[in-house]
């Protein structure tokens, strides 16, 4: 097994420990928050696919940028409470993002070759 590999598994395995973002009564919030849970499910998928050895396409391991410019446009909202959700959300996106760049480096065709 790889390093880049095992570095994948342990990033994994931290992240599942990790509290998923709470809803908001924001209905614009709410929304990004189903989409939050939609990609949070498909990475997962995606990440314990690649940390169990199984070839993705690399394309399919790119940040949902759009998710994340849907959570930046709630930053200058005039509700401390709407912008401090959105900043819990855009944390939790970074740490989907980190976990794409590690199973992206595990999936990269060095890897592949060195498998």
């Amino acid at each position: 097994m790889t390093r880049i590999l095992a570095d994948l598994r342990e990033q994994f395995a931290r992240f599942v420990l990790v509290p998923f973002p709470d809803d908001s009564e924001n209905e614009g919030l709410s929304d990004l928050h189903a989409g939050i849970v939609e990609y949070d499910g498909y990475v997962a998928g995606l990440v314990s696919s690649v940390a169990g050895g199984v070839r993705v396409p690399l394309e399919s391991l790119h940040p949902d940028h759009g998710l994340r410019r849907r959570a930046e446009g709630f930053s200058d909202d005039e509700s401390l409470a709407v912008r401090a959700t959105a900043g819990e959300y855009l944390a939790y996106l970074s740490r989907i993002d980190g976990l794409l760049l590690a199973a992206r480096a595990a999936t990269s065709p060095r890897q592949v070759k060195g498998a």
